[in-house]
């Protein structure tokens, strides 16, 4: 897999909008190859919704429902709980029910990531497991994504979760607390499902 490049970096030399497009593309070659639309006409890329499937922000839908423990305030949609945070500094994931079939990927979709920022006011994320069942898909150590002033990185390639995969993603932080960690996130699914057809 690529290397992950800290958002500084990437915007510096131009990189985050073809790492952006170039994920785009990935993801809808995988939709096309599963049969989700019949070619690309049929098929939008669009930004995942997150959220708790319960919670009643902005949408009536989810495409990853998280995190364990819903948050009220802030950006709660990417928010990570107190309660949610190993603090034995170990992995822990973030998804609610991670890697179960009632946390899968939606029929007639796919989701990709190729990166994540950090909101929060004081951040202690050093590393991000991305699994499909019990297969490990990547592994970003990212302390060196802190750095700069833009606290986040991108990948130049993208992760694929494709229809009824199961989807686990670990994080780890140095310290308990409510962090604000969000994911570059990007699903391919046929128009008319949430996007009209234009």
């Amino acid at each position: 897999m690529p290397l992950i490049i800290p958002y500084d970096e990437a915007i510096k030399k131009g990189f985050s909008i073809s790492i952006r497009n170039n994920a785009t593309e990935q993801v809808l070659a995988k939709a096309l190859e599963l049969g989700i639309g019949k070619n690309k006409d049929s098929i939008v890329v669009r930004d995942a919704v997150m959220g708790d499937v319960t919670d009643g922000n902005v949408t009536d839908f989810k495409d990853v429902e998280c995190y364990s423990t819903a948050q009220t305030s802030g950006m709660e949609n990417w928010a990570q709980d107190a309660t949610d945070v190993n603090p034995s500094r170990d992995l822990k994931s973030v998804i609610a029910g991670a890697g179960t079939t009632a946390r899968a990927v939606k029929n007639k979709a796919v989701i990709g990531c190729f990166g994540f920022f950090d909101n929060s006011p004081n951040p202690a994320l050093t590393a991000i497991r991305f699994k499909r069942g019990s297969n490990t898909l990547d592994f970003w150590q990212v302390e060196q994504c802190y750095a700069g002033l833009r606290n986040g990185g991108m990948i130049n390639g993208v992760l694929i979760w494709e229809e009824n995969d199961p989807m686990t993603i670990d994080m780890n932080h140095n310290w308990e607390g409510d962090y604000f960690v969000g994911l570059n996130m990007i699903v391919a699914e046929r128009y008319d499902e949430v996007v009209s057809r234009p």
